[in-house]
């Protein structure tokens, strides 16, 4: 429920306030109160007119604002200048997969563009809303509980998600107009929202003026780069010679010497960041500039309004631009639940165990630069109070997010585009072996999933594809291993003391439900290792449904009818039967069924079990643990077996269709066009290829855990905690909102992820 995240109503002039640190600003708001004059006094005119019934319909309240409007901002320097369009007509596409098209009665365009020949949200800056009646809030300050009500607020909060999501800004504002000349503004963030007392805009002649030039003006006049309030700082876009410039230290790097300049840098932003480097005993971090190349990895379609908003994006540094092969870094970039602890702890904690204890080249993912934007200004020289959400501030403060940016190697690609079911096998084998890494160095993953188990982007030609885990956002100490991290970095957990008590957070349901184990969904265990092994399972599961040729009666719907439910009940009934493999005799089959058997016996109960032909495997009245050395020595069995298929790479997930006879069409279809691409690429060369063009596609993540492609319409969505402090909870709508145990859903081509 979107109440659940409502702030509260702030008096007009303390909202106004905290939008810009600029107080210098009343002669420009003086100017455009003078050159709106005229237009605001017709206005009343024909809103009068309006409310005396001779027009009752929403678009009538249109022009009179729009006319307005525009004078108002005509005093506005040249840059910073937005246009003011009537767009209750106008098609507004989804920024994600499978979202719909949205129609903003009034949009106020971004700074100093050129009108558009289509509307998009990349060209607005805010939108207002008309209603003819509706007002969101009664008097006493609370969200009315009607469905009109509900949908006008619902119809805002669409639109600020889709403001976030375009502009990457930290805030974004939307205007509520309604009972023709009554005005709300409301302020969202990451975490929740607020709205200002209501006010006649047609009387309160400063309040538009002060609000509108406050947004587009929250710097000194004639700033470069022009930014409006809200925008995140520390964000910039490349002049073309700058492009040109980071195009060629990326060309220095081997493995993307192929990539052109337009795939490389048409997207591409400045992003600023820390790195890691040891001075004497000490670690210091230094600011560095981060380059993006080609589109974002991961998150262009995946956050809700109020999650972690992970972005993930392949970024090559500034100050690397004099090395012979520079390394090209995955930058992540999320909102933090504030009451969490930092994912670097948990890559220090890792690094430092394997630094230690001897090990073999675990060629797990490692962190290079970590910062938090919200409390450390002196290193970027940014403004940090945008870099941590307010919107919930003392009313829900479990709920608070403050920007993290972490710089991690190595890039990764999706779970789903492996080139055969033993490459798919053998990157689950090692993510359970960096399980059992990160177990011995006292770290529980807690949310094994898709989008946290990839391949390695680079890898030498002639070598196999390897795997790696990610994504210990969601991670947590055991006992031992907060006191050997706190051993090993004194002082920083005391510093931290905001963090949940271990053993609540242990308690806590977190993870992806898809993926998640039976005990951890019906909330009876503690997390523990065994519960990350039997996710291994669920996702072997996953990829076996939707990116194999499997023999499940259900056909393309089988992956959505068993995951796209939080009953434990369809799980308890899966592990009943026999893996649906047609080659029973395959390695594929022997694994997956080996493990099915292993889950079932540490979820004893009233299963009536039906066995392969292997007896090693736990009797399921035992309530036998699985343990990592046990799911090791299955995968190493049937890794080592030859009864592996050659021309099994991952098919394409085609979304189901209540039409059985378009089902077939689409699946014989896409398996058509699989099959093409796969001889095609078999006569290329990776030179040849463009890897850009791949990396930017559905499903091609990095090394921080984004999501994969294909997850799907539960919008409750890939969460952390639903435990206490609760991180997401699910929305009875169509708009992704919070999610509340990471919700991936089967049946549905696209997905999303939160926290």
């Amino acid at each position: 429920m979107l109440s659940d995240d409502f702030a509260g109503i702030v008096p007009i002039q303390e909202f106004l306030d905290s939008i810009s640190e600029r107080r210098l600003a009343t002669l420009g708001i003086a100017s455009s109160v003078t050159a709106a004059a005229t237009s605001l006094e017709a206005a009343r005119e024909s809103l009068a007119l309006v409310q005396a019934g001779k027009g009752r319909k929403e678009n009538e309240m249109s022009k009179p604002l729009t006319d307005y409007l525009e004078e108002l901002v005509s005093t506005f320097p040249e840059g910073n200048k937005p246009l003011i369009a009537d767009t209750h007509n106008c098609l507004f596409a989804a920024l994600d997969e499978g979202g719909h098209y949205t129609k903003p009665d009034i949009t106020v365009s971004r700074p100093g563009i050129e009108a558009p020949d289509a509307w998009d949200w990349h060209h607005a800056g805010t939108v207002i809303e008309l209603k003819y009646r509706t007002d969101i809030f009664n008097a006493d300050g609370q969200i009315k509980a009607t469905n009109e009500s509900e949908e006008a607020l619902i119809q805002l909060a669409k639109s600020a998600r889709s403001l976030l999501m375009a502009s990457r800004s930290c805030v974004v504002y939307v205007v509520a107009v309604f009972d023709i000349r009554r005005a709300r503004l409301l302020r969202f963030d990451r975490s929740g929202f607020k709205a200002s007392t209501d006010f006649d805009w047609t009387k309160e002649e400063r309040i538009f003026p002060t609000f509108f030039w406050r947004l587009y003006n929250p710097t000194r006049l004639n700033s470069n780069p022009v930014r409006m309030s809200g925008e995140d700082d520390t964000l910039s876009i490349p002049t073309p010679a700058e492009k040109q410039r980071m195009h060629a230290v990326l060309c220095k790097n081997s493995f993307y010497s192929h990539y052109t300049l337009a795939h490389a840098t048409e997207h591409s932003l400045w992003i600023q960041a820390v790195r890691f480097h040891v001075a004497g005993d000490k670690r210091v971090a230094k600011p560095v500039r981060c380059f993006t190349i080609g589109e974002p990895l991961s998150g262009r379609d995946s956050d809700g309004l109020f999650s972690r908003a992970t972005m993930v994006y392949r970024v090559v540094l500034e100050e690397d631009a004099d090395e012979d092969n520079p390394t090209v870094y995955a930058l992540k970039d999320a909102w933090r639940q504030a009451c969490r602890r930092p994912e670097v702890d948990f890559y220090d904690a890792i690094a430092h165990y394997c630094k230690t204890t001897p090990h073999r080249d675990t060629e797990m993912a490692e962190c290079h630069g970590s910062i938090d934007l919200s409390i450390e200004p002196t290193l970027l020289h940014h403004n940090p109070t945008l870099h941590i959400t307010c919107s919930t501030k003392g009313a829900v403060p479990r709920l608070e997010r403050c920007h993290m940016r972490s710089l991690l190697t190595p890039v990764g690609t999706a779970l789903n585009a492996f080139s055969s079911t033993k490459a798919l096998a053998r990157a689950l084998e090692t993510a359970v072996w960096h399980l059992e890494i990160a177990w011995n160095a006292g770290v529980l993953h807690r949310d094994v999933s898709e989008g946290n188990v990839l391949f390695k982007e680079v890898t030498e030609a002639g070598r196999e594809v390897k795997g790696f885990l990610v994504d210990w956002d969601y991670a947590e100490f055991t006992p031992v291993g907060l006191e050997m991290f706190d051993h090993a970095f004194p002082g920083r957990t005391q510093a931290n003391a905001h963090y949940q008590e271990l053993n609540k957070s242990l308690k806590d349901m977190t993870g992806t439900p898809p993926f998640m184990a039976i005990k951890i969904m019906d909330n009876s265990a503690a997390h523990g290792p065994h519960h990350d092994l039997e996710s291994v399972y669920w996702l072997l599961v996953w990829m076996v449904l939707r990116h194999t040729k499997h023999s499940h009666n259900d056909g393309s719907s089988a992956c959505g009818n068993l995951f796209d439910s939080t009953r434990n009940a369809l799980k308890v009934a899966w592990l009943q039967t026999l893996t649906p493999i047609a080659d029973r005799k395959s390695s594929l089959y022997g694994l997956v069924d080996n493990l099915r058997v292993a889950v079932a016996g540490q979820n004893p109960g009233n299963m009536a079990l039906v066995t392969p032909d292997d007896d090693d495997v736990p009797d399921e009245n035992t309530g036998v643990k699985l343990t990592h050395p046990v799911v090791l020595k299955f995968f190493d069995q049937w890794l080592r077996s030859t009864r592996w298929a050659m021309d099994d790479a991952a098919l394409p997930f085609v979304v189901p269709s209540l039409d059985s006879a378009k089902n077939e069409r689409q699946t014989k279809r896409a398996q058509s066009l699989h099959q093409v691409a796969v001889r095609a690429s078999h006569k290329r060369t990776r030179e040849e290829a463009n890897p850009v063009a791949s990396a930017s596609s559905e499903g091609t993540t990095a090394a921080s855990g984004s999501r994969g492609s294909g997850s799907g319409s539960n919008k409750k969505t890939k969460t952390s905690p639903a435990g206490t402090p609760v991180d997401e909870t699910p929305v009875a709508s169509s708009l992704p909102l919070r999610r509340s145990a990471r919700t991936k859903s089967a049946g549905s081509g696209s997905g999303s992820r939160k926290a």
